[in-house]
């Protein structure tokens, strides 16, 4: 239970493909991917081919510096005459003269100096350059590197092609395209740039074929000891002849004791045999190795060809004193002369015993050839020719990503992962949030192979990622200012309040002022009412000793009698009003670009007069942990138009209230005319909003 066993049908491919179940088809096996191959990384290129593989050695290919091409014939580089290709290469103004690896384009009708005329221009020839006078090598001492003036297009050598991206060349397989100039008894075997024509076909009696120039050679049966002289008597030695031997009779120095006459039959057609055919021996009578005594007591040649003696697809040629087998039908590897001897057909290797599988292999003919087939869920050693299991968990995909693959012999087995169970068929999904109530604390999510646990929104998945823990928006935010006041945590989420005096806004994140002098709040309908950040403030103006209120400002005190005598200066000093201004400003309001006007005052202008203004801080209320503010806060900017601008220049942090104060005289000619004082209050609020 929990897992299931794919087996494949009982289909056996040939050596070098594997059987896949998805298509139902032998694949090919990649030897040079898999490392199933025995080819020298070093010298050596593994390629594919399909259902086997060869081993290609690395040959540096021979090619020409640009403004040169290859000979086929002499294998050197030739000069290439661009001038004379009709390349259009220089303009209509131009005559272009050929150069050795190159060309040149020069006006016409112009005189060329002997310096400078492409003929005579010295250069050193590429050690496989050809001269384009007399196509022979010009050695040098060397290397030559032509001038390229103009690029030129990539064309390759013979036997090799153009590739598909039009930037390298590839070889030509001659024997796959049939172009090839091989007979019927010869085999074509392909190589980098060219091809080879491999005689398969034997040579006939008396000769063997050498592979390695090519040339059937003479056996020389006196050598090799394969001659049968000796059967004549000592009297005969071998003598090697091609594609046969003689028995030649021994001179003696001496005569012999008996008398021996020779009769000699020449006929037309033999030549390089002995010019005796009878030997007469004391009284015996023989004839040399095919031949035999007529009636006529004379030797006549043997019609070997009478008996039949070659076998079957061979034709009998007689010869004297000998005869040959031609082979009359060649037949290919894996094919044998049929019954008739006038065809081939297939070799049989299996039923035969003439193949070279081993024990573990199966032996699978088919037509010229055969192959070594491993069973099912085995592959072929190439070292030690035996049949292996083959790995396929290690190799191949065959399990789905929900399935372990384990491998068994000739086959594999697939077990259901954690969270996946069998149905028979395949491993499906176990959807553990359905089948168990209160895995997790707010939501499960089911996934594949597994589940996970989810919370609602503002809770955070603890460390036992079942449970879930609020999020404290407030604090884990606290400086991307959710709030512009005050924030405040609830479970799953978090809400802004405002302080007193504030509402918030409706984009539920600002604190809006709440201006209550709109209201009437102070009770005193005298009293000015000043709105501040999150308050209010009513202030009472209490004119000073002989001042009264102005009824037109309501926040200006004057004097009741404005002249004075110009000798009176007690009552020049006095200031001709008292005027009083409020500022309300936030907590830590920040400057910018270092200064920011809140005041200014503008003084009579006529003909002769000046004006002096003098600044100070005449009372400060602020908590002890609340740094206090002083003159230096602030900047007094005076105008030669008897006009003077105060700035703040730095931020002010609250609540604290500061009244400041400033006196403006006014001189004509340098003689004091009048003097007005301005009073500022200057609010700073708790917050910052």
């Amino acid at each position: 239970m929990g897992s299931f066993t794919c087996e494949g049908p009982s289909v056996n491919c040939p050596p070098g493909f594997y059987y896949k179940t998805a298509t139902e088809s032998c694949m090919d096996i990649d030897e040079c991917i898999s490392g199933e191959n025995n080819c020298n990384k070093e010298s050596q290129i593994c390629v594919n081919t399909k259902g086997n593989y060869s081993c290609v050695e690395k040959v540096a290919r021979k090619t020409c510096p640009p403004g040169f091409k290859l000979n086929q014939y002499t294998q050197l580089c030739d000069d290439v005459d661009e001038c004379a290709e009709d390349l259009q290469l220089c303009a209509s103004s131009e005559e272009c003269i050929n150069e050795v690896g190159s060309y040149n384009c020069i006006p016409k009708n112009k005189p060329t100096s002997p310096a400078s005329r492409p003929s005579e221009k010295p250069s050193t020839p590429h050690p496989f350059v050809t001269s384009p006078r007399t196509s022979q090598p010009i050695a040098t001492t060397r290397p030559y590197y032509p001038p390229v003036t103009r690029r030129r297009p990539l064309t390759c050598t013979a036997g090799f092609t153009l590739s598909t991206d039009r930037r390298t060349c590839v070889d030509i397989n001659e024997c796959q395209l049939g172009t090839h100039t091989c007979v019927e008894t010869q085999r074509c075997d392909n190589t980098l740039g060219s091809y080879h024509c491999v005689r398969m076909a034997g040579c006939g009696t008396g000769y063997t074929y050498n592979y390695a120039n090519e040339i059937c050679e003479d056996d020389d049966e006196c050598a090799l000891g394969t001659h049968n002289c000796g059967g004549l008597g000592s009297g005969f030695k071998c003598r090697n002849t091609l594609g046969s031997y003689r028995c030649d009779p021994v001179r003696r120095t001496k005569p012999p004791t008996t008398t021996t006459t020779t009769t000699t039959t020449i006929r037309p057609s033999y030549y390089d045999v002995v010019t005796k055919a009878t030997i007469i021996s004391g009284q015996r009578k023989k004839c040399l190795p095919g031949y035999r005594m007529n009636s006529r007591g004379d030797c006549e040649d043997i019609n070997e060809c009478e008996s039949n003696p070659c076998g079957r697809g061979e034709s009998c040629l007689n010869l004297q004193g000998r005869f040959q087998c031609i082979t009359k039908v060649l037949c290919k590897t894996g094919y044998d002369l049929n019954d008739a001897g006038d065809g081939c057909e297939d070799v049989n290797e299996c039923v035969r015993g003439t193949h070279k599988c081993n024990p573990t292999q199966i032996c699978r003919n088919g037509e010229g050839y055969y192959t070594c087939e491993c069973p099912p869920g085995h592959h072929l050693n190439p070292q030690s020719k035996a049949c292996e299991d083959i790995d396929e968990c290690k190799y191949y995909r065959v399990c789905y990503h929900n399935a372990n693959c384990m491998n068994t012999v000739g086959s594999y087995k697939c077990d259901c992962k954690d969270g996946f169970r069998d149905n028979g068929a395949v491993c499906e999904n176990i959807d553990e949030c359905a089948q168990t109530q209160h895995l997790c604390e707010h939501k499960c999510v089911d996934t594949w192979g597994s589940y996970r646990c989810a919370c609602r929104a503002g809770f955070t998945l603890n460390s036992d990622n079942r449970t879930c823990t609020d999020i404290d928006e407030c604090e884990m935010f606290k400086d991307k200012k959710l709030c512009i006041g005050p924030c405040q945590n609830i479970p799953g989420s978090y809400k802004c309040t405002c302080p007193s005096g504030y509402r918030l806004g409706q984009n539920g994140r600002t604190c809006q002022d709440i201006d209550e002098c709109q209201r009437n709040v102070c009770e005193n309908n005298k009293d000015i009412c000043v709105n501040t950040r999150g308050s209010f403030k009513c202030y009472a103006i209490n004119c000073p000793s002989n001042y009264i209120r102005d009824t037109l400002h309501k926040s200006r005190c004057k004097r009741p009698q404005t002249l004075c005598d110009p000798r009176d200066l007690e009552c020049l000093l006095q200031p001709e009003q008292y005027t009083y201004h409020f500022i309300a400003i936030v907590s830590n309001l920040p400057i910018i670009n270092g200064h920011m006007s809140i005041f200014q005052i503008q003084g009579p202008r006529f003909a002769g007069s000046r004006a002096e203004f003098n600044f100070r801080i005449i009372n400060l209320n602020c908590p002890q942990r609340i740094p206090r503010i002083n003159e230096n806060y602030f900047n007094m900017d005076v105008h030669n138009n008897n006009a003077m601008r105060l700035y703040l220049t730095r931020s002010i942090t609250g609540p604290q209230e500061a009244e400041v104060e400033i006196q403006m005289k006014l001189y004509d000619k340098n003689q004091l005319t009048m003097s007005a004082v301005s009073r500022i209050f200057i609010i700073v609020t708790e917050f910052p909003y």
